[in-house]
């Protein structure tokens, strides 16, 4: 007897283990299918598992126009299946809303939030449903929580947001930029330098500006003064710049700022920027002979290529005669070219208004000064550190160079050096009219915004744009597929 128990319990646990491999092998089947997509891909899951949830929810999307009953049948299904699921009451919002039960479509909506608020997908197919509903402030929250909770969604969904910056719905914007959500440093870049005019930008940045839950960053503050000064509004962007800057930074205001070096660089506004470079390291340092803590050390070993941008400043000058000054301090520096300061003017063609000598060889702590001229029709001007010289050997350059206090200071009328006075070239300076731009300097300030802190948008470097239009964000339906799971499409 004990031995045919023994034996029909064995039985039955086989016919369990059984049932429960294959419901396990139908569930994966059916997942598999689904997985793989294709036309055919809710039937087949659905014939491995009849009640499989999201097959259910496939074959009530792919029926939904021409058998809307069915539709809800598979959904009604679906939703039994896993009521844990926004999947179905997503597709039964668009049923509803195409049989004009707009009330009951957006309460499946707020339904379908609660179910799975941080996935992403979810929002953006409750955005796409507030679009079609002429809701932007509505649609914009959800694009916000999307971003907010996957940021891949960022590719698609910032270039949108700066669509709608540039439409007449601009101000719809301005509840996010009040909150700054994690997202909107990012797209901020992305405006400063993808948005056709500048009124955008400004307009972004002064809803941030009133905010009081949540303060500019100097990342924003920064983007935007490179945005000022990359349209050649040159006072603008030092006023800018200016409200930016720190009790401490302030103290080091001056025609020049931090001429002293005294402070790190911020590779920003109108502050020193400076980049390392093959074979050359430029930092702050202590040494001997200095006033202060610190100056400015470059160090060079070999290197061959022309220094252009190792070092600069973009200036904010009126028009008139200045002198630049400052110490320096050869150490070793072997180059036939040698080391010079430039004042260029950076509107239009690039001018050379003024440089200093050549700094080469070994020396100890010296003054060295030169004037420069800023002409009326130049607005866009900054200091640079360059190697001199005309062909490729007088770049050559080894050794190490120290700079400190370096200011410029505008000359009074009598201070005017005579040939200054009288239009002619400055004494130390090259010709004007002849001096060679490289063409590396041409192309520089396109690189300065390329360094910025975002990535392409785009995968392949450019921008993925949903279809949706700019004016009023008005989409026919079968348009805002964007906003539907690959699936559902």
């Amino acid at each position: 007897m004990s031995a045919s128990l023994t034996l029909l319990r064995r039985l039955l646990l086989l016919l369990i283990a059984s049932v429960l491999a294959w419901r396990l092998i139908s569930l994966r089947m059916a997942e598999y299918y689904i997985d793989q997509g294709g036309q055919d891909a809710a039937d087949k899951a659905l014939a491995w598992q009849g009640q499989h949830p999201r097959g259910l929810v496939l074959k009530g999307a792919e029926v939904l126009e021409k058998n809307p009953e069915l539709a809800e049948q598979r959904l009604r299904e679906a939703y039994r299946a896993n009521p844990a699921s926004a999947d179905p009451l997503l597709v039964f919002m668009d049923l509803e809303k195409q049989r004009g039960n707009t009330q009951q479509a957006t309460a499946l909506a707020e339904h379908a939030v609660v179910l799975m608020p941080a996935r992403a997908k979810v929002h953006q197919i409750i955005a796409g449903y507030w679009v079609g509903e002429d809701n932007l402030p509505a649609a914009l929250e959800h694009w916000s929580r999307a971003m907010t909770a996957d940021s891949q969604t960022r590719k698609t969904l910032l270039p949108v947001l700066l669509r709608v910056a540039e439409s007449p719905r601009r101000n719809d914007l301005k509840p996010l930029a009040l909150s700054a959500p994690p997202w909107w440093e990012s797209f901020f870049a992305l405006a400063t330098r993808q948005a056709l005019d500048l009124d955008t930008v400004r307009a972004l940045y002064a809803f941030r500006l009133a905010s009081t839950e949540a303060p500019v960053s100097d990342q924003e503050k920064d983007a935007y003064v490179r945005r000022l000064q990359r349209d050649g509004q040159t006072a603008e962007a030092y006023l800018a710049w200016l409200n930016r800057l720190s009790a401490p930074e302030q103290e080091q205001l001056g025609l020049l700022y931090n001429g002293s070096f005294e402070l790190e660089p911020t590779n920003a506004g109108f502050d020193w920027h400076w980049y390392q470079q093959d074979n050359l390291a430029v930092k702050t340092a202590g040494t001997y002979g200095i006033h202060g803590s610190k100056a400015l050390r470059l160090l060079f070993k070999r290197r061959e290529k022309p220094t252009w941008n190792a070092i600069r400043q973009p200036l904010f000058l009126d028009p008139g005669h200045y002198r630049v000054s400052g110490m320096v301090r050869t150490d070793g520096l072997d180059s036939i070219g040698g080391l010079k300061w430039v004042v260029l003017c950076q509107s239009g063609e690039i001018r050379n208004l003024g440089e200093s000598e050549r700094f080469l060889g070994s020396s100890e702590w010296r003054d060295f000064r030169f004037e420069v001229q800023v002409p009326e029709d130049c607005p866009i001007h900054e200091l640079r550190l360059m190697t001199a010289g005309r062909r490729d050997f007088e770049h050559k350059i080894s050794g190490g160079i120290w700079f400190d206090k370096l200011a410029i200071r505008k000359l009074r009328a009598e201070e005017v050096p005579p040939m200054a006075a009288s239009g002619s070239t400055l004494e130390g300076t090259l010709e004007k009219g002849r001096v060679q731009i490289p063409e590396e300097m041409a192309a520089e300030r396109e690189e300065d915004d390329a360094m910025e802190t975002l990535p392409p948008v785009g995968e392949d470097g450019g921008t993925e744009t949903p279809p949706v239009e700019a004016e009023g964000l008005e989409a026919p339906m079968e348009q805002r597929t964007e906003f539907l799971p690959e699936k559902q499409k």
